[in-house]
This record gives structure tokens, C-alpha cells and sequence, in this order.
């Protein structure tokens, strides 16, 4: 499918729809999918986890603050890989866990339609996903 708007929706469904029965559908699932189930956007996610390092890289800036300018200097990929580099590998992984989860358990987790919509789509499409959570996962 191309890159502008289709002119025939229709047409394009029929395309998605003979890509899916050839198996030849690839499907890319975003964070977008799992904002509702409370997980945070990729944003989001940086600013939390900056958040929670600042006090170890801020001089008497509030951590917000310091996470927000981080972000704004350099981009979110290198704001994360300043985050990484900061802690050892076990205090950043509890701070991603931390950012990602809010404290819920594995079952408390809410696999929504979507994600066993998309998990259905499994038998004839590749799924790829971007996501930290494992809700698509979850959902099979």
C-alpha cells in the first residue's frame, strides 16, 4: 500500500484482506495499543524513568524539570541512553519496570480487545511490535 491516503478504501481493505489469506500481511503494533490497558507512551516512558535518575544527575533542578530539559537537548533515544548509563543494570531495569507497570502484577494486567484482535491475526500475518509491555504476548 502506498503512502498517500487511498483513493478506494474498499480497494485497500480488498488488498489487506488478500495480503492476509496469501500470508503475506506484516503487521507493525505501536505503543498506541496499549495506552488504554495504562501503560505509559514512549514519552512518557522517558520522562518517568528520567525522572527517577535526575536526583543522581540534577543539581537542586526538580526531577520533572530535569528529565523535561534532558529530553528537549537531546532527543528521547539519547535522553534513555543518558537514564541507562547512569545506573547499573539491575536499579534501571526496577526503574523501567517501575514506568511500565505502576505497580500492577503480571495478572492484573487488562489484555484488551485490541491485543486478542491482533493475536488472531497471528495464524495467517507476522506480527512485529515496538512495545515494552506484554499484553500482545498475553493475549495468545
Amino acid at each position: 500500500m502506498g503512502k498517500n491516503p487511498p483513493e478506494n478504501p474498499v480497494a485497500s481493505i480488498m488488498e489487506m484482506h488478500r495480503a492476509y489469506h496469501s500470508r503475506s500481511l506484516n503487521v507493525l503494533v505501536g505503543a498506541g495499543t496499549s495506552i488504554a490497558a495504562g501503560f505509559p507512551d514512549w514519552m512518557e516512558l522517558c520522562t518517568q524513568i528520567l525522572a527517577e535518575t535526575a536526583p543522581r544527575l540534577a543539581a537542586g533542578e526538580s526531577p520533572a524539570a530535569f528529565a523535561t530539559e534532558i529530553i528537549n537537548e537531546l532527543g528521547r533515544e539519547a535522553a534513555m541512553d543518558v537514564a541507562r548509563e547512569s545506573l547499573d543494570e539491575s536499579p534501571f531495569l526496577r526503574c523501567l519496570a517501575s514506568a511500565l507497570y505502576r505497580g500492577r502484577k503480571m495478572a492484573d494486567l487488562p489484555v484488551l480487545r485490541v491485543h486478542r484482535q491482533l493475536a488472531s491475526l497471528a495464524c495467517k500475518a507476522k506480527l512485529f511490535t515496538t512495545n515494552f509491555d506484554p499484553l500482545l504476548e498475553l493475549a495468545f
